[in-house]
């Protein structure tokens, strides 16, 4: 049982999340673009969202700036997450068009919106839990996406409640986060992708 929970863990960070993101909006419109231009944004964003916080984590342990790369101290939180901030905005601002991928720029404009919030809540000293944060998002953008489509797969849905649930379970179990952290975290990752729905598609 520990080491599925661990399983759940891994396979669900947060650093997965935007990159899955992007691969089902794309599974889900398969003929509305080019494969080059599908291959050209998934390799982008994967080394965008994944390879370079990896390498920028590895090099702060390096220099002994976080003592693990899974941060377990709050304070060695503030640089990773903006950083990924900082990240998920240069993506809205220069990598993802609102005009072609309209819904993949408010997901990432969502992740932006909940990079800040979880960014603020440290400066409280508040360590939310960032696994809830990206698998709860990520849970919302594909209801949010097959809703407005008229097409919600119910496997999907299902797998989504899954994920949350073993996530959450894989976090209190390994006494990475308390369940109130958990909590805020589901909230933060959802409440920005709920807001540019209504916002823009509301």
């Amino acid at each position: 049982m520990n080491d599925f929970l661990k399983i759940g863990s891994f396979l669900f960070h947060p650093l997965w999340m935007p990159l899955t993101g992007v691969i089902f909006y794309f599974s889900y419109t398969p003929s509305f673009y080019e494969v080059p231009f599908k291959q050209y944004l998934i390799l982008v964003i994967a080394i965008l969202t994944i390879l370079l916080p990896l390498l920028f984590l590895i090099a702060m342990k390096y220099f002994d700036l976080v003592s693990s790369i899974h941060l377990p101290n709050v304070n060695e939180r503030k640089i990773p997450i903006l950083f990924f901030t900082c990240i998920a905005a240069m993506i809205i601002n220069t990598v993802i068009d609102v005009y072609q991928t309209e819904y993949l720029y408010y997901f990432f404009s969502a992740i932006f919106f909940s990079g800040i919030i979880a960014s603020i809540l440290i400066l409280f000293k508040f360590k939310l839990s960032l696994h809830m944060l990206g698998v709860s998002g990520l849970a919302s953008f594909a209801f949010i996406f097959m809703y407005l489509l008229g097409d919600i797969n119910l496997y999907v849905l299902g797998f989504c409640f899954i994920a949350l649930g073993w996530t959450a379970t894989s976090r209190l179990h390994l006494k990475a986060h308390s369940f109130l952290e958990l909590i805020v975290g589901v909230i933060v990752g959802i409440l920005p992708q709920f807001y540019f729905y209504q916002a823009v598609f509301g």
